[in-house]
C-alpha cells in the first residue's frame, strides 16, 4: 500500500455489508460503507493509514488505537503526520 500511495494511486477501503445499513456501527466504523484512504505511512515502525471519515460529524468516529485521543500518539508522530 505504501508504494501505491507513493506512486499516487487513489485507494479506498470498505467495511463489511450489514443488513442494518447506517445503523450498524462497530467500533466507530459504519458498516456497508466506503472510506477514502488519505495517507499511508510507515513511521517509527508503525504502519498507519489515514481514512477520511464522512460519518465523524454524525457521532460515528473511531475511538480505538490511533484515534484522535489515543495515547499511542507521541508529539513526534503527530508532527510527522501533519
Amino acid at each position: 500500500m505504501l508504494s501505491y500511495y507513493q506512486m499516487g494511486y487513489l485507494m479506498g477501503a470498505g467495511s463489511p455489508e450489514n443488513a442494518q445499513g447506517d445503523a450498524a456501527i462497530q467500533e466507530g466504523i459504519v458498516q456497508s460503507h466506503a472510506y477514502s484512504i488519505i495517507r499511508v505511512a510507515n513511521l517509527d515502525g508503525y504502519r498507519l493509514i489515514k481514512l477520511r471519515n464522512p460519518h465523524g460529524s454524525e457521532g460515528a468516529e473511531w475511538t480505538g488505537d490511533w484515534s484522535d485521543k489515543s495515547e499511542k500518539w507521541t508529539q513526534r508522530l503527530l508532527e510527522l503526520v501533519k
